[in-house]
């Protein structure tokens, strides 16, 4: 969804990461339209896959 051009859902996604830069009055507008802060998204490390199926080569490498 756009309003005067922008993208309102690419502003909210950026608002609610970058919570913690945001003033005390920017926080209570926002919570008061519901956008809350982020919730922290846990990353898987990158070898983790691998475990699965051992000597196995990755997508898109097989031979």
């Amino acid at each position: 969804m756009t309003w005067h051009g922008d993208d309102i859902g690419r502003w909210t996604t950026t608002q609610q990461r970058d919570w913690d830069g945001l003033n005390e009055e920017q926080r209570r507008r926002l919570g008061e339209l519901g956008v809350t802060k982020a919730p922290r998204v846990r990353k898987a490390p990158a070898k983790a896959a691998a475990a699965f199926f051992p000597g196995r080569a990755p997508a898109g490498r097989r031979s």
